[in-house]
């Protein structure tokens, strides 16, 4: 959805220690000036994101963009998730067995998946395992959110590391978008920003 988004610029996730092998992991090593001080600045998820656009339209445009998401494995649960007794509601019978493999004790009548009592899939402030986390998938329940939160700018045209925090945006997300899409893309302005691709924060939780 970002890339479709940014049609005009060039995203770049992948490995860490091959972004920082790209960028240059000493000033001896750096594939333009001063760009090799980004390096350390790549740590967990992280990428690039190479563009025209000024490091404020970037910043105020990615403090907009958040999507619920499914948590991962070590997330903190935001809320209680409770299946009530009675019809497991969305889960078909060929899903019984998983249900089953995830300790949920569920059984099979006449085709339909019951509960014969409540079952707790997590409690708030849970700190959720792999089996909770593929349960509340399974059941479409999204307790995390992504966003992505730029660190650092390098600019071509000096060599210069900007770092700063995250800043946040009253602007209207369509109104910044249609204003990216007219920014110059000459490759000479191109600027590599650091984003960092985070899962972490839940819905509703500051």
């Amino acid at each position: 959805e970002i890339r479709n988004e940014w049609p005009s610029s060039r995203i770049i996730f992948g490995r860490n220690s091959l972004l920082k092998v790209a960028l240059g992991r000493t000033p001896e090593e750096e594939s333009a000036d001063g760009i090799s001080a980004l390096s350390r600045l790549i740590v967990g998820q992280c990428g690039l994101l190479c563009t025209n656009s000024s490091p404020e339209e970037v910043q105020k445009w990615f403090s907009c963009f958040k999507r619920p998401e499914y948590a991962r494995a070590g997330a903190v649960a935001p809320r209680d998730f409770v299946l009530p007794a009675g019809n497991v509601a969305g889960v078909t019978f060929p899903q019984e067995p998983l249900l089953r493999q995830l300790a949920v004790p569920v059984r099979l009548e006449r085709g339909v998946v019951k509960l014969d009592s409540e079952h707790v899939v997590c409690h708030q402030g849970d700190i959720l395992d792999s089996n909770q986390c593929r349960l509340l998938k399974l059941l479409e329940q999204q307790m995390a959110e992504f966003s992505v939160t730029i660190h650092a700018v390098w600019k071509r045209v000096d060599g210069s590391i900007e770092e700063y925090l995250p800043i946040s945006a009253n602007e209207d997300l369509q109104s910044m978008t249609d204003a990216k899409m007219d920014s110059d893309s000459e490759e000479e302005g191109e600027k590599p920003l650091v984003p960092d691709f985070s899962f972490s924060a839940p819905i509703g939780v500051p």
